[in-house]
């Protein structure tokens, strides 16, 4: 899906001043990025510096949101760049474009994880593309050592009657469903809906809104087909998926499990560091004149030994608590079976799939999809994500999704080849 087609009102929310971006308070990166950005020519030059480092902040912030809502967005960096500046006629358009770019490489930087192959690429595109530039390497210079943000940063503004009625409102052809939706083109109309609004009331929302101008601007004819199709969608899953509150959880907790693996290796290197330190017992001398060095080797032995006991015992403790939250995560994507709990049968299922290559995990998704034990709508992308950062399967999104949707059917030939 292009984000960069869907009206920027329904994605985000633009901030009316520095101060809802924290610069006055304790957001560390923003007030660093802030006094940064006064400093340089291009934004004393001018008229309005402090109304001009907003726009950079405003427009940093819409692309890092859009950026996470898209499948691909290595694909969207020419849009973003030929969009950066779109309302100022200045002669610094490059540099306004470097920085607004440049923010976004750093923002996506601290919230960076395994567990989306393609933003990966994304910030390491706008960093090899710009890392020539001072301004780059100005912004770049702002990240707070250990500090992370969280994916909830850039969470996309909820859709409500209010953030509609701003874009649909008028008659304008260039905001309108018809436009956005390519003439009411069917599949069109099903990829917007899945693709902005979470819950069952923003689902609502927009069905609403697309009724009103439907009624408006369609003949009979063609209101009847079009408005058969937005009554039948079923927001239900939607609205279940709100009400477990794994949606505000989802993002979290995938951002979360992949620094549990981070930890995890840390102290596995920490353990080998350790064990390095061991002096071999064939390597002691246990002569008189250097008994007392014996001891204190065999103190230093003890305390060693002691160290790796707690971080074994620490990695083990990481181990269950990532375990427990990938059965969490997936409880909403797994549906129950009649005689067996759901965790039943999400443990049951990754231990179909440990340890197994990426053609025999989505071997196995598509039979459970097709048995009914998995919902359809969130096989692809959200499923991935989940397995891609509990190490299940370490192909990129595109073999996932390609795989799922080419497959054969079950019980044909071609599957069991």
């Amino acid at each position: 899906m292009d984000y960069t087609k869907i009206p920027r009102e329904l994605i985000y929310q633009d901030r009316h001043s520095l101060k809802e971006f924290g610069i006055y308070d304790n957001h560390i990166i923003n007030k660093r990025i802030a006094y940064y950005l006064r400093n340089q020519h291009f934004i004393k030059l001018h008229n309005n510096p402090e109304e001009s480092v907003l726009y950079c902040m405003n427009q940093a912030y819409y692309y890092c949101t859009m950026a996470i809502l898209e499948d691909d967005p290595c694909w969207r960096i020419q849009q973003y760049e030929s969009n950066a500046v779109l309302f100022y006629n200045t002669p610094f358009k490059n540099d306004y474009t470097v920085a607004i770019l440049s923010m976004v490489a750093t923002y996506l930087s601290m919230m960076l994880n395994e567990a989306d192959g393609h933003m990966c690429d994304f910030v390491q595109e706008l960093h090899d593309q710009y890392i020539g530039y001072d301004i780059f390497e100005g912004i770049n210079q702002c990240l707070p050592d250990k500090v992370n943000l969280s994916p909830d940063e850039f969470a996309p503004r909820p859709i409500t009657h209010k953030a509609l009625s701003e874009v649909f409102s008028n008659t304008d052809k260039l905001h309108s469903w018809r436009y956005f939706t390519q003439d009411y083109d069917m599949e069109r109309i099903a990829d917007v809906f899945t693709a902005i609004g979470n819950t069952r009331e923003e689902k609502e929302a927009m069905r609403e809104s697309f009724r009103w101008e439907v009624n408006i601007f369609c003949d009979n004819t063609r209101k009847s087909r079009i408005l058969a199709q937005i009554d039948g969608m079923d927001f239900s899953s939607a609205d279940q998926i709100a009400e477990s509150g794994w949606v505000t959880r989802y993002s979290k907790a995938i951002f979360e499990l992949s620094r549990k693996d981070e930890e995890i290796l840390e102290l596995k290197r920490q353990i080998a560091n350790a064990k390095s330190e061991m002096k071999p017992a064939d390597e002691k001398e246990y002569d008189n004149e250097k008994r007392d060095e014996v001891n204190n080797d065999d103190k230093k032995l003890i305390d060693i030994q002691k160290n790796i006991e707690e971080l074994t015992s620490e990695i083990q403790h990481l181990r269950a608590e990532k375990e427990n939250m990938i059965v969490e995560l997936l409880m909403p994507i797994f549906k129950d079976i009649e005689g067996k709990s759901k965790e039943d049968n999400i443990k049951s299922f990754l231990e179909e799939i440990k340890d197994k290559d990426g053609r025999e995990v989505t071997n196995i998704v598509y039979e459970w999809k097709e048995n009914n034990k998995i919902s359809k709508e969130k096989c692809k992308r959200p499923l991935w994500q989940i397995l891609h950062a509990a190490k299940y399967y370490n192909k990129v999104e595109q073999n996932w999704t390609a795989a799922i949707r080419n497959h054969p059917p079950v019980n044909s030939e071609l599957s069991k080849r």
